[in-house]
Parts: structure tokens; sequence; C-alpha cells
């Protein structure tokens, strides 16, 4: 059916089409679907005509209409576009103002009792009408944390019908109890969908969702600290574990992959509900319930870590900014225990490229982070640790000078420790390679500015020729020369090196990709924190009666 231009549209005859329980269901969808391709684009008039004439009945067929769990079903398909056409629909109207408290009960009874295709449109239509009506909802706001809270409580039960343990045994969906799953209108098996309150996916779109809701989010925190684990997921752990191995990723016992990672998805999103309620202003500080359960944070952060599917880098970074919001406030020290295994990039990181090029910053800056606020307790074992890490961040040049100036703070700061952890001579040794760390580096970003100043200059050379081009095209045919000796070659071989890094996919040279502004300034802070570095480390080998920086060394530092 094709679009009729908004003013032809009889809204009122659409109403009584959508409404008729014995019209056809593909004529409704027609219907439905032409309104919703048009609803955001209709003039002042005719929105006014469609609010007031076609809202009413869309929120009592989205009320009253009985929930449908296969996907592809006529029903499932109308249901799911009353709930597009309602979210596409001008929040600031009058009409939506005077049905705010029924849209929001008729959203959360969705979530309620609906799929999940169609919960997690209505949890943004939640956040849709909270954001503009927010003084007028707050009242509902606590139904919709009870419905979270009611599927905080069925995770147990979820998990194991799910992946192993129940009924259905592992790898089985929540909607596999069915006896016989319908069939499509090709006779193949119809794809099911899974109650909302039995939903990962739906259970992944609601601590956020919480948080801008504003509701009192303690309720959830005691489901968030005792969150089950999938069984198979646990026993390949403790196996690996048991060899001596560090298990990362999803086990192999386990099938539905996708599942799994919409399971580790939601716990995710959960802790990072919990690291917004820690870090929340409060003047009491954290919430007693976290006090109370304060040691169950590092294990958990530690076990969803592992758990991440390596192919989800992303969710893999929101983990990693929880924990570093975690790692920042008090309960910083529960983590120091487990300081030997967060010093595992792997497990910080991750394995996959993508995760290793976007998570860095985020690890290596949460790991500082604890070992700066406990570098006095730190075995002589994890400071060399430590030190050889931090030192080879210094040298690696896909690691952008604002990070490399973090990991010179982080060996100043360890530096001091040094001589209190190693015995002599061992501790002038490790101080002397630190040394050799810092010049090499300073050397280095002096080469690098030298080369980032050669490649700034071609290219206002090229950007020169390029204007003298254009007013070449100007001037009389006869009057245009064409200089081809080559005499600019090497110009120009910097920003061909530039240019060959930017289409790399990965490992790519970070000042030739970063803005020249961003580069310049963090070199000037790296140079700086380097020289104050050098004059601290020198003093701490004279005082150490270490071995005596050599000519060829110091050469280089004044070079």
């Amino acid at each position: 059916m094709a679009d009729f231009p908004s003013s032809s549209r009889d809204f009122a005859a659409d109403a009584r089409r959508l409404k008729d329980p014995h019209a056809d269901h593909a004529h409704k969808i027609q219907i439905a679907t032409a309104l919703r391709d048009a609803v955001d684009s209709y003039t002042a008039t005719d929105i006014n005509m469609f609010m007031t004439t076609l809202l009413p009945p869309l929120i009592q067929l989205v009320k009253l209409g009985q929930p449908v769990f296969v996907k592809d079903s006529p029903e499932q398909q109308l249901r799911h576009m009353y709930l597009e056409i309602l979210l596409r629909m001008p929040m600031t109207h009058e009409q939506v103002r005077n049905s705010a408290a029924e849209l929001i009960d008729a959203a959360i009874h969705i979530l309620r009792v609906d799929n999940e295709e169609n919960a997690c449109l209505a949890i943004k239509f939640c956040l849709d009408l909270f954001r503009v009506y927010k003084a007028d909802l707050q009242a509902h706001g606590q139904s919709f944390v009870d419905v979270v809270l009611g599927m905080y409580k069925n995770m147990d039960s979820l998990v194991l019908e799910t992946f192993g343990g129940g009924p259905h045994g592992a790898g089985a969906s929540p909607m596999a109890s069915a006896a016989s799953p319908p069939k499509s209108s090709d006779g193949s098996s119809a794809t099911l969908l899974a109650p909302a309150t039995r939903s990962f996916r739906v259970m992944a779109e609601c601590p956020i969702a919480t948080i801008i809701l504003g509701q009192n989010n303690l309720q959830l925190i005691e489901p968030i600290l005792h969150a089950i684990e999938a069984e198979p997921q646990r026993r390949a752990r403790e196996e690996a574990a048991a060899r001596g191995d560090l298990l990362l990723g999803t086990s192999p016992t386990i099938k539905n992959k996708s599942l799994y990672t919409a399971f580790t998805t939601a716990q995710v999103k959960s802790m990072s509900l919990l690291a917004y309620i820690i870090r929340a202003p409060n003047a009491g500080g954290p919430p007693e319930v976290v006090k109370q359960n304060q040691d169950l944070l590092p294990q958990l952060c530690i076990r969803l870590l592992q758990d991440i599917p390596m192919e989800a880098p992303g969710v893999r970074k929101e983990m990693g900014a929880a924990v570093r919001h975690i790692i920042a406030t008090d309960f910083r020290d529960r983590f120091f225990p487990y300081i030997d295994q967060l010093l595992d990039d792997r497990l910080l990181v991750g394995v996959g490229i993508t995760a290793k090029e976007q998570l860095r910053p985020f690890a290596y800056t949460a790991l500082a982070d604890l070992v700066h606020f406990r570098r006095t307790e730190l075995t002589p074992a994890q400071l060399l640790r430590i030190i050889h890490g931090y030192s080879c961040h210094l040298h690696d040049t896909t690691i952008s000078p604002g990070l490399q100036n973090m990991s010179t703070k982080v060996l100043a700061a360890l530096q001091d420790q040094v001589p209190q952890k190693l015995p002599a001579p061992e501790n002038g040794r490790v101080l002397m390679s630190i040394l050799e760390s810092y010049i090499v580096k300073l050397q280095a970003t002096y080469m690098l500015f030298d080369d980032f100043m050669t490649m700034v200059k071609a290219r206002l050379r090229e950007k020169d020729k390029e204007k003298e081009k254009e007013k070449a095209k100007d001037k009389p045919k006869e009057e245009q020369t064409i200089q081809e000796d080559g005499s600019e070659t090497h110009a120009y071989t910097m920003p061909r090196v530039g240019e060959m890094e930017k289409l790399k996919a990965v490992g790519r040279i970070s000042y030739v990709v970063e803005s020249s502004e961003d580069i310049m300034k963090d070199c000037r802070l790296l140079f700086r924190t380097l020289l104050q570095a050098i004059r601290q480390i020198v003093v701490l080998l004279r005082n150490v009666e270490g071995p005596v920086p050599d000519s060829d060394l110091f050469g280089q530092f004044f070079e």
C-alpha cells in the first residue's frame, strides 16, 4: 500500500480498521506501516488530528492486545508496529502530556507480559517519556524498578534452565519447553521470542534505564552482587585453574554462544550500574549493603573479565570502565590480593586484535591507579613485573604519548621502592635499566618531534603546490610550466608514510593518525615528565651506590 500524502489520510478510518478484530492482519500491517513511516513528517495540523484520533486506540490496542511469542507471525509484526508508532510520536505534544501516565502504564505492562522484542521498544519509550515528563511520572518509576527486580529474582532459574542444571539441560532456550514449536507459513519451525521477564536481552537494557529514571537502585545491589554463573562455564574455569591455565572467553561446552553473550552482556551492564551506585555522591558513602559484601567485588569483576566472550570487545570495554571506576574508590584495597591476576594483559585487555586496540588505555590506567596507591605493599617479583610492563608501554609506538606519559609517572612512582624492595647490587641494575628506558624514550620523543615537524612542513608544501596548480589553470596554456625534476621527492616521504599508517587496520603509529595539536601537547608533557624522572633516578642511583652511567648513555641525553 503506497503512502498517501498526509493531508489525504483519513485517520478516523485508519483507527476503525486497526480496532476491527475481524479485519485482515495484512491490511492492518500496511496501514500501520504507512502511519509509522509518516508520523514524524506530518504538518502541525495533521499531527494534531493524528494524535487526537489515533493515540487513544493505539494505547488500548497495546494494553488489551494478547502477547505473541512467534517472531514472524502477523500478530507480532502488528503489535511491534504499534509500539514503533508510539516511539516516533512527538513527545512534547499536548496529547502525549495528557496521556503520559496511561502511556507509561502501557509500556510497563508490555515489560511485564510481552516478548523481548516488544519489551526493548517499551523500555526506550519509557525513557523518552521520562526525559520529557520526569516530574509528572516519578510515581511510576518504582513500578519499573519492581519489574526489573523481578527479572533479577528469576535470573537463577533462567540461567539453570538455559545453560545446564535445569530440566532442559545445557544450551536450552528459555522457550525450549514448548512441546511442539509452531510452524511458519512455509512449514519451517518458527522463531520463538523469550518472555520479557525471562530475557537476557531485556535485562541488559534495564540497568541504564534505572539510572536515567533516577530511581532508588539500592534494591538491585544484592541480586547483582550474588549473581549466578553458568554451570558449564564455572566447571571449565575451575578445570583450567587446576591445570595452571587461565580460561578466557566462552567454555567450549556451551553450545548457544549468542545466548551466552547476551547473558554476559546483561551481567556487565549490571556491574556498570553497581559502579555508578558506588561512585554516586552520597553523604554516608557507598550503600551499607556494598560495604558488607565488598569482598565480592573483585571476585565478581575478575570472573566477568574471564567469562566475556572474545568476540565481544565492546562488552569487555564496558567492563573495563566499570572496574576502573570501582578501583578509583576506597574499595581498591579489596583488589590488591588479586594483583597478580590483574597484571596479566590477557585478563584486562583480552586476546583479540580489536580488544588490544581499544582497551589498553582503560586497562593500563585502572592498573596504574591500583599500583600507585598500594605500591609500598608490592612484593619484589610484582615490582619487577610492573616495571617491565610499563617500560614496554613506554616504547610502544602504537600507544599514544598521553598514555606513555602515564606509564612514565607509574615508573617514577615505583623507582623509589626499588632500593627498599631489592637488595644490592640488584637494585642498582634495575634503576640503571629504568634510566636507560627514560633516556632512550627521551631521544625517541625528540626524533618523533623532528619527524612530525618534517611531516607538517611537507603537508604545507603540498598545499602550496596545489594552490599554484589552481593558479596555473587560470593562466594561458603557453605560460604553464611543469617541473618534473623530482627535487621534492624527500619532502613528500613523510606524508606518504602517514597515509600508509592510516590505511593500516591495526598497529598504527599513534602520532601519525592523531591530531597535531593533541600530539604536540602530549609530547611536551611527556618530555617534562621524563626530565623530572631522570633527575630523581640519578639521585637514587647515587644513594644506593649503583653503577655510574657511562658517557655513551649521558651523551644521548645531552644530544
